[in-house]
């Protein structure tokens, strides 16, 4: 029994150890660690507190949808959420999931939604492109909303943007392949954007 013991605590070490390792190097996974630790340290109602405080309002009502929130008097539209495009249906979910060709649990830090082929993607937000990555139809574009607020969207075939360019909310970004994923994160990881879709 000790011995059992002995190993087990050995092991905790030795993931902590990675774990640790991994959060201090830019290694890719770090994305995925980082993920896992916020999904499962953080409340599921803080996207709406991150909302709230962006568009200098007071907490939203739980019932309310943020997608309709409302404009403080005499500010432009580019505090209001909006949808960043039409989709048809919403393929994987945010949060945890069953992947049954992996046959194992695993979390998705944003949305895939399908979409029709070229379908327009507009920011959520009034924001920065802070980074363009990948090639063909799965290029990524990060905004960055404030200090502290980023959105990404993903399966963009043809870039409409460049980098480091101001982006208000009835611009494109650009245009979807069949797939279109979307991400929203603060400085501890992602954030739960359902809400958005509703």
């Amino acid at each position: 029994m000790l011995r059992s013991f002995k190993i087990r605590m050995l092991l905790v070490i030795v993931l902590v150890t990675i774990v640790a390792l991994i959060m201090e190097t830019n290694h890719f996974s770090k994305d995925y660690v980082e993920s896992t630790l916020s999904y499962i340290m953080q409340d599921d109602d803080r996207i709406e507190q991150v909302v709230a405080v962006f568009t200098n309002r007071e907490q939203q009502n739980k019932d309310d949808d943020i997608s309709n929130v409302a404009v403080p008097a005499g500010s432009s539209n580019a505090n209001v959420i909006q949808i960043p495009c039409n989709f048809e249906s919403i393929e994987k979910s945010y949060g945890w999931y069953w992947n049954s060709e992996k046959n194992r649990q695993e979390f998705s830090p944003g949305v895939l939604f399908a979409v029709e082929d070229n379908t327009l993607v507009k920011p959520v937000l009034r924001g920065t492109v802070v980074e363009i990555t990948g090639a063909s139809d799965e290029r990524k574009v990060k905004v960055q909303h404030n200090d502290y607020l980023f959105t990404i969207y993903g399966g963009i075939k043809e870039v409409l943007v460049k980098e480091n360019s101001v982006v208000e909310p009835s611009e494109y970004l650009g245009k979807t392949s069949t797939k279109f994923y979307f991400e929203l994160r603060n400085q501890d990881g992602p954030l739960n954007p359902l809400s958005i879709f509703e």
